[in-house]
């Protein structure tokens, strides 16, 4: 079986991370690891934005930020027994997972859960619910105890 599980260093990815060796099987099991961060984008904030900012800079500070979210989700795997190949991939979040997937071809694409609703919900929207609507196999979603509450 082939498995992209996902993080953005936030407590839900690492929470679902943690779950995966109660949850899949070690051995059989190809485990490819993905931090997706967003592209810094230039935006058009007009008299209200920032004097100046060097979208370089900040573009290797969020590569080296992911990679460090990469490098610690493969130590909580590693110590789970997995052998695992962590990615780091910029652009929208969700939309490269959905390409990961794809090219890949992966079985199973494992992501935790903020847990918003309402207006959050509505206007940031949900990675994990993107995921599951557009991915091109199964998908599991991994909610935190405390977003279950």
């Amino acid at each position: 079986m082939k498995v992209l599980a996902t993080t953005d260093g936030s407590p839900y990815s690492r929470e679902a991370l943690k779950r995966l060796g109660t949850l899949i099987p070690r051995e059989g099991t190809e485990l490819v690891l993905l931090a997706a961060y967003p592209s810094p984008g230039g935006g058009s904030f007009g008299m209200m934005g920032p004097p100046y900012v060097d979208y370089a800079q900040l573009a290797i500070q969020m590569h080296d930020e992911a990679k460090g979210f990469a490098e610690e989700g493969a130590r909580i795997l590693e110590a789970q027994g997995f052998t695992v190949a962590p990615k780091v991939a910029e652009g929208d979040p969700a939309s490269v997972i959905l390409d990961v997937a794809e090219q890949l071809k992966v079985d199973l694409v494992v992501v935790g859960s903020h847990g918003r609703t309402g207006l959050v919900r509505f206007f940031l929207g949900s990675v994990s619910s993107r995921i599951a609507s557009h991915a091109p196999c199964s998908v599991l979603i991994v909610k935190n105890a405390e977003t279950t509450k």
